[in-house]
This record gives structure tokens, C-alpha cells and sequence, in this order.
């Protein structure tokens, strides 16, 4: 299905169009499209070769036709990001996340996305641990490190060295291990713990976050989706 700007004319800027995989993400298309648009009615220039960052996603600007720009996003096969077109996994990522904060009654403007270049620190057993946890710090450089640490929950690892830890870029890790995806925007003092059994378990500091009855990831660890 194809979607498209609408009010990039105005500002005598090529519209974008999209082609999604199905009509349930052109739904949530809009956020993308408006964001756009707010670029553009800002004075923001959009260029074939240039980029534009949605959620947690680096996106490429490409030329679609004389008249209309496109979106590549990253294909998620390899740690050397190749690029294809489309902006299914952006809006899918973003999605998912909205509503797992408010699964959790999470407000919406505590989310703090990072992007797939920062970095995280992770147990080398992360990616195959049937139990993990997931905590956010406050980042050390803003500009690269994302504040994620990452790992396995066997008291028999050691946490504490470097020679069991992993520095990799957050695409890196979401390649290792894609459920990840899913918790990268909960803010600073964030944890997660994750188990094949039983719902997720969050808390904001020292706060507990109650799972929300009939919620998103409610219904996902009721049809054992998670």
C-alpha cells in the first residue's frame, strides 16, 4: 500500500511516498508523514543521499521519480548496514514501542529513543540467555552511548570483566537478540527482566511498573507471543 505527504507542495518541496507491507502500517504511517511535513514547514530541506532519523532508525532520503522523494531503511541482516527501501521495520519499531509504555502506564513523553549507532554493554550470553535483564544508566557520552547494559542472569557469569562483555552498537545488539527492540525507549533508570515465563518485569527506578490488563503486551504474554 502507498502512502504520502500531503503538505510538502506547499512549501514547494517534493512530497515523500512510501510503500508499506500492509494496510495495519499505514495506519500508524502518519506519525512518519507528519514529522515530515513539520520538517518541511519549518524550512527543512530534504535531499536525495542525506538522512532522516525516525525512532531509533537511521532512514536514507532517495529520489523516487522527478518529482517525489522515498525512504531506505536498514535491512537487519548484517552488522554493515545495507539499506532497502521502505520504512516498514521504523514504523513497526515505533509501534511496538508506544505501546509497550503504555502497557506499562508509562507516559508516552518519558520515552527516551536512542539511535542504532549509540552503543551498549553486554554480556557475551545476552543473545541466547532464556532469562536476561536489561538496565539503562544515566549515557556517559550522549552523543555515542546509548546508557543500555544488557545480560544474562546466571549467577555463575561474572559481570564484573572486561573479557565477558561486548561494546556493540544498539543495531548490533537488536541483530544478536530482536526482542530487544521492543524496551531501547524506556528512560534512564530503566530495567527489564525478560523470562520465556511469566510477563515481563519493569521498573522505572525504584518504582514498579504494573502491567496493564488487556494491554498490548498483556495480550502478548497471554498468547505466548513473547
Amino acid at each position: 500500500m502507498r502512502v504520502e505527504t500531503q503538505r510538502c507542495r506547499e512549501f514547494n518541496h517534493p512530497e515523500v511516498a512510501l510503500d508499506l507491507e500492509s494496510d495495519a502500517l499505514a495506519l500508524h504511517a502518519n506519525v512518519l508523514l507528519g514529522s515530515i511535513e513539520n520538517l518541511v514547514a519549518n524550512g527543512e530541506v530534504l535531499k536525495p543521499g542525506e538522512t532522516f532519523q525516525f525512532g531509533w532508525l537511521t532512514l536514507q532520503i532517495r529520489a523516487l521519480d522527478a518529482d517525489r522523494l522515498t525512504l531506505f531503511e536498514p535491512d537487519f541482516r548484517s552488522p554493515t548496514v545495507e539499506y532497502v527501501p521502505g520504512a516498514n521495520a521504523a514504523i513497526r519499531h515505533m509501534m511496538v514501542q508506544l505501546f509497550t509504555l503504555d502497557s506499562f502506564g508509562i507516559e508516552r513523553a518519558r520515552m527516551m529513543m536512542p539511535n542504532m549507532r549509540q552503543t551498549v554493554m553486554a554480556c557475551e550470553r545476552f543473545a541466547d540467555a532464556p532469562i536476561f535483564f536489561m538496565t539503562r544508566n544515566e549515557p556517559i557520552n550522549h552523543t555515542d552511548d546509548s546508557g543500555w547494559y544488557m545480560g544474562c542472569m546466571d549467577p555463575d557469569h561474572d559481570h564484573n570483566t572486561h573479557e565477558t562483555l561486548d561494546c556493540l552498537t544498539l543495531y548490533e545488539a537488536v541483530l544478536k537478540r530482536s526482542d530487544i527492540a521492543q524496551w531501547i525507549m524506556l528512560p534512564t533508570e530503566a530495567k527489564v527482566f525478560l523470562s520465556p515465563n511469566g510477563a515481563p518485569k519493569v521498573w522505572i527506578g525504584e518504582d514498579r511498573c504494573a502491567l496493564q490488563p488487556a494491554s498490548f503486551v498483556d495480550e502478548l504474554v497471554k498468547n505466548d507471543m513473547l
